[in-house]
């Protein structure tokens, strides 16, 4: 293009992309003009963005004549403003007078809103935020504020189903008053259970816990008497007087009896005096002799007629005397008795001395009369013995215990004479004449110590004499013979051929009868004694040479086993013990013990002492060998141990593994005690038997388990595809019992491997259906249940209609008895709506008819939007304008749809009362069909 007609060129005008752009070099005055006067919507609203806080924002802000475009514009940016800190609240508020409007402003910005909020204390301004407030944070602030319980109430209702996060709060705060209430009801309940109480307590008669009882109702009261009514306080009063008027009385009686007992207590202490006087007497009365009997008699006379006194003052004051008056009687009876016996036989101390010196004939008569008077003083019950009576009662026991003991030695002589005379008799009949003659010398000096003897020991003495004097003349008559005779036999045995132990044994046998016959102290004879013993000599040489060769032998062997235990201390020590071969050393030790027993006999003397030195040494080696046993018997009761514990291990693989590994260390262990190695033995194949055999029962066992769990398997998906053909309420009905099924087959163990894969894939095909049907017949349920409702609604729109044309089709009663009779769920709050449609319907008129048409097409565009359905052409002008509007006040935010969207138009369309039948079926139709297919 040339120059000259690039210069004469028309001027092109501005795009709006340039007159935006030119907004960012204008000043806050241009900006202001643009906001206020501007041409175009577009760059009215960037100029409002780029406001700072002045007259311009404030108008746009406020005034009403403002598109709503505009005006929303503006009080965002005032709440950007607000946010930001470049304009305060109290700025804004010297600019707004109007709170409504102030608080509208605020509302824009998170944090103005809620500091403006805390300023409010007018509850019904509050009541209007919290309905209509422009945030949820300021909606929520507003009704954390409120504390009335009216304003409370209202908020709730119309936050029901609207506002959530309000409502929450609101029932929060009611539940508060619920609970103030409830507990202002327990208070109440309480204090009359209190009031209750005392009236009860003060019905009954004054036992041992009525004044407990009265002070812990008092207790209980003051807890809460500061909150009981006025009605309860003189409830209680009352009760609380009567129970005291009652403990007044019992008190006064109290007083009464106390001053009864009061005077019974010194009658009491009369009648005790009265008794300790006697006493004191009988106690004083064993100390007077015979010449004190007139003082005597004078103090018994006074003593009664105190006592007399005593007793009748105590029964006229009404006390029961009887058991006094008894014992009373028992003292004057035992201090009469006493008198008696002193004047008879003086005074105890007397009698005692009396008692010291007497013979045994005198002491019985004496002690007799002590008795007696000593008798007389159990008659005093609680005092102290007197000294005097304790004095003869032990005299009387010493005299007693001095006679006995002299009796009892008379009778242990006699009783060892009889058994001298036992002895002597014996040997009598033994032969033994010298011991008989002893026996019959001590028996004389004996008997000459005896006062008495009995004549039944005196003949037996006689006889025993007359006994020892035959058996010595018999004696002297028949024993020489007898001797002469044993002298020719042991002269016989001089060349016998006899083995020389019988020889032996011989010779001591006519020894032993020399002796025999030397007994009893006779002459020994020495003659044929000389005789006897030199053929006994002659007789014992072979006897003698073949002992001695026995003791060569004897010492011999000895000496061999010393050499062995010589030889076995120095094995002892020298021996290897940490390296032993134990096989050898017990190889060796038994050895050893049969060499020792070889070596026998030894000499009698060396016996113990070599046996017990041996013993010590193979103790030593032994217990060097035990405690290898030992050892060996510790290794293999642990693998006893081990193996007995496998039993119980589940992994019956693994336990076999270890069982064979145990029976190849157990051979490599030495031996133990044979009886604690086979009883090892036994116990550890009995334990590996039981793991080997486990294998087996556990093979088997899984088999039949595997079985078993197929075939519950198969009895649970048989039972689960039952549910899953089964529909409607039946099919929920059934439904948790599938999800138990599940849990149960969770439970049922290992399948076979061959069908676990498809069972498992059946289960879970089966489980997904179940789940998905769940879902379509939840829906179906769902839709079933609106279908129902909205055939109840419009019931309730031909009773409406009815009321507003004066022609009334369909009455109140059928109406409620219809929606009582349904037996579906109702689906939120539907029936509430219907509900307050039918209180409200007295009040329709044609104006409501009227308005119910529009909002009813209002609200099937918005279903239709919602689900992306076409609109009728003839309602298309509608949804448009609907639509923009919708723009201008949410700035392009879309509603996402959902069940939750389904419900709250469904609420409002069930809300719309008084369609006309023309309009409201064909509407109802187009609005159902975007949604119950």
């Amino acid at each position: 293009m040339s120059l000259l007609s690039r210069l004469f060129k028309s001027k092109q005008p501005e795009t709006l992309e340039q007159k935006l752009a030119a907004l960012n070099q204008c000043s806050q005055e241009q900006l202001a003009h643009h906001a206020l006067n501007g041409e175009l919507e577009q760059i009215r609203l960037a100029a409002v963005r780029k406001l700072e806080f002045g007259d311009a924002l404030v108008r746009l802000a406020t005034q009403q004549d403002t598109s709503q475009s505009l005006q929303s514009n503006a009080r965002k940016r005032i709440g950007e403003l607000l946010d930001s800190n470049a304009l305060s609240v109290s700025q804004l508020s010297q600019r707004v007078s109007d709170q409504t409007t102030l608080l509208a402003l605020c509302g824009y910005s998170s944090q103005a809103g809620i500091a403006l909020l805390e300023q409010i204390t007018n509850e019904n301004l509050l009541l209007e935020i919290a309905t209509g407030g422009s945030t949820t944070q300021l909606r929520q602030a507003a009704a954390n504020k409120l504390e009335s319980r009216m304003i409370l109430e209202q908020l709730a209702k119309q936050a029901m189903n609207k506002d959530k996060a309000v409502y929450k709060i609101v029932r929060t705060k009611l539940e508060v008053f619920k609970e103030e209430k409830q507990k202002e009801a327990q208070m109440a309940a309480e204090v009359n259970a209190i009031c209750g109480q005392a009236e009860q307590l003060a019905k009954r008669n004054v036992d041992d816990i009525f004044e407990v009882r009265k002070k812990q109702i008092e207790n209980t009261w003051h807890t809460f008497a500061e909150k009981a009514s006025k009605e309860a306080h003189h409830r209680y009063q009352q009760a609380m007087e009567k129970c005291q008027q009652k403990l007044n009385e019992i008190l006064e009686q109290e007083k009464l009896r106390e001053a009864m007992k009061s005077a019974e207590r010194e009658a009491k202490k009369e009648v005790h005096k009265a008794v300790t006087g006697f006493q004191q007497l009988i106690d004083k009365m064993y100390n007077y002799n015979q010449s004190s009997h007139d003082e005597l008699q004078n103090e018994l006379q006074e003593r009664e007629r105190e006592t007399e006194n005593a007793l009748a003052d105590a029964q006229d004051k009404g006390l029961d005397v009887k058991r006094e008056r008894q014992y009373l009687q028992e003292l004057r009876n035992a201090a009469h008795n006493l008198a008696q016996q002193i004047q008879q036989h003086g005074s105890l101390e007397q009698l005692t001395d009396k008692l010291r010196g007497a013979s045994e004939e005198q002491g019985q008569k004496i002690k007799s009369a002590i008795e007696k008077m000593v008798a007389q003083a159990r008659a005093i019950k609680d005092a102290p013995t007197p000294e005097v009576v304790t004095r003869s009662r032990q005299a009387v026991e010493e005299w007693s215990t001095k006679v006995q003991s002299k009796a009892e030695e008379a009778k242990q002589s006699v009783r060892d004479t009889a058994e001298l005379i036992r002895k002597g008799n014996w040997a009598v009949s033994q032969g033994y004449v010298g011991r008989a003659r002893a026996i019959y010398h001590e028996l004389e000096g004996k008997i000459g110590q005896l006062d008495h003897l009995p004549t039944h020991i005196s003949q037996k003495f006689e006889d025993l004499k007359l006994s020892i004097q035959k058996l010595g003349d018999w004696h002297e008559f028949a024993v020489n013979p007898k001797k002469e005779e044993l002298v020719r036999q042991m002269q016989a045995l001089e060349n016998s051929s006899l083995q020389p132990k019988d020889l032996a044994d011989k010779i001591h046998a006519l020894q032993e009868s020399w002796k025999e016959l030397c007994r009893g102290g006779q002459n020994q004879d020495e003659a044929l004694w000389q005789e006897f013993h030199t053929a006994a000599q002659k007789a014992y040489e072979p006897c003698k040479r073949h002992f001695d060769e026995q003791n060569q032998i004897r010492e011999h062997n000895a000496g061999l086993r010393r050499t062995l235990m010589e030889q076995l201390t120095e094995y002892l020590h020298a021996y290897d013990w940490e390296n032993a071969n134990w096989k050898e050393v017990e190889k060796t030790l038994k050895v050893s013990r049969d060499a020792w027993i070889s070596y026998w006999p030894v000499p009698r003397k060396d016996t113990k002492e070599l046996q017990k030195s041996f013993d010590q040494l193979m103790d030593q080696l032994y217990d060097k060998l035990h405690q290898e046993y030992e050892r060996n018997r510790q290794k293999k009761l642990a693998i006893v141990n081990q193996a007995k514990g496998l039993v119980d291990t589940n992994d019956t693989a693994s336990a076999i593994d270890t069982a064979k590994k145990l029976q190849a260390q157990w051979q490599n262990i030495g031996q133990c005690k044979r009886k604690d190695d086979q009883a090892l033995w036994q116990e550890f194949r009995a334990a590996c038997d039981a793991v080997f055999a486990k294998r087996n029962q556990e093979s088997e066992a899984l088999k039949e388990e595997r079985q078993t769990a197929q075939q519950n398997a198969e009895n649970i998906i048989q039972q689960l595809e039952e549910i899953l053909a089964k529909t409607g309420d039946e099919f929920f009905a059934n439904k948790a019992r599938a999800e138990t099924l599940q849990q149960e087959f969770q439970a049922i163990g290992e399948l076979p491997r061959d069908s676990a894969r498809s069972i498992f894939g059946r289960l879970q095909e089966l489980a997904e259906a179940i789940q998905t049907k769940a879902g379509t017949e939840r829906k179906a349920q769902v839709a079933r249940s609106w279908q129902e409702v909205f055939a109840i609604a419009n019931q309730v729109r031909r009773y409406e209609n009815g009321l507003v044309n004066a022609t009334q089709t369909v009455s109140l009663a059928e109406v409620q008895d219809l929606m009582a009779k349904a037996t579906f769920k109702w689906p939120h709050d539907t029936k509430d709506i219907l509900d307050q449609r039918l209180h409200d319907a007295s009040s329709l008129t044609a104006q409501h008819q009227a308005e119910a048409e529009q909002k009813l097409r209002i609200l099937c565009i918005r279903a239709e939007i919602l689900t992306g359905r076409p609109t009728p052409e003839s309602d298309k002008t509608l949804r448009m304008q609907y639509q923009v509007e919708t723009l201008k006040q949410n700035f392009g935010q879309v509603q996402e749809a959902n069940d939750q969207a389904m419900v709250e138009l469904f609420g409002e369309w069930l809300a719309v009362p008084a369609a006309s039948d023309v309009c409201a079926l064909s509407l109802q139709e187009r609005f159902l069909s975007c949604w119950l297919k």
